[in-house]
């Protein structure tokens, strides 16, 4: 039986999976007439010496007369079942230290890691509906849209694409055309003059008259003289 700092409870799970972080609140009363300091404790008893400790992150605390205070804890579930110590402190001015007044236990069964359920078919049926299709009153063209209009935003991708990327493939039909067309088409004329002024009289002999240049089909022909720098157009 405690003097001072009575163990109210412990607050703690009935069972625990196996390496998962437990939990746990131990309550202590000041049963003094004034303001004491109250210290908890804990250790866990499955077999192995010594006891591993259940960490107190605030072990310690003045509490006043007649209150009940809270202190939080926790630990790792090992793999068998475990029961739970908690201990309480009072400090004593005259004796210089913390004095051992009160012990609780608790047990708590170590389970199993739960089995995951299955995961579902690739293809499962969600829900059913029957659709009743009858015979319109008023005629209707041949193709009628049954689905209502949606919108789609087109927006740029988060991910990266290829430059080329193939949206949409169509048949491409090639026929002979039915408009004849020459087998040659004239697109442009052009003329081109070549005019070498002061050419020696010796050097005449490399544009005897009657030379032509020939443009293009259907183009202009010049014919040039390289004396004098004339032109004579045919």
């Amino acid at each position: 039986m405690a003097v001072y700092a009575d163990i109210i409870s412990i607050d703690a799970p009935g069972s625990a999976v196996v390496g998962e972080r437990v939990d746990i609140k131990v309550k202590i009363k000041n049963k003094y007439s004034a303001t004491i300091g109250i210290m908890v404790g804990g250790a866990l008893d499955y077999g192995v010496t010594p006891w591993p400790q259940i960490t107190f992150p605030s072990p310690q605390s003045n509490v006043p007369a007649l209150s009940t205070y809270t202190f939080n804890g926790y630990f790792t579930m090992p793999n068998k079942n475990t029961i739970i110590h908690a201990y309480s402190y009072y400090y004593s001015a005259a004796e210089y230290g913390w004095i051992f007044d009160d012990e609780m236990t608790w047990l708590i069964v170590a389970t199993a890691e739960p089995t995951p359920p299955p995961p579902p078919p690739e293809w499962y049926c969600a829900t059913t509906r029957y659709l009743y299709v009858r015979k319109r009153e008023i005629p209707t063209p041949q193709w009628l849209q049954v689905v209502p209009t949606r919108y789609l935003n087109v927006k740029k991708s988060e991910i990266p694409v290829p430059e080329w990327l193939q949206v949409a493939v169509a048949d491409i039909t090639v026929k002979k055309s039915e408009v004849p067309i020459p087998e040659w088409l004239q697109v442009a004329t052009a003329q081109l003059e070549v005019l070498k002024p002061g050419v020696p009289e010796e050097e005449e002999k490399k544009f005897p008259v009657g030379a032509a240049l020939l443009i293009g089909g259907g183009a202009t022909f010049a014919l040039l003289a390289a004396t004098k720098g004339k032109k004579v157009t045919t």
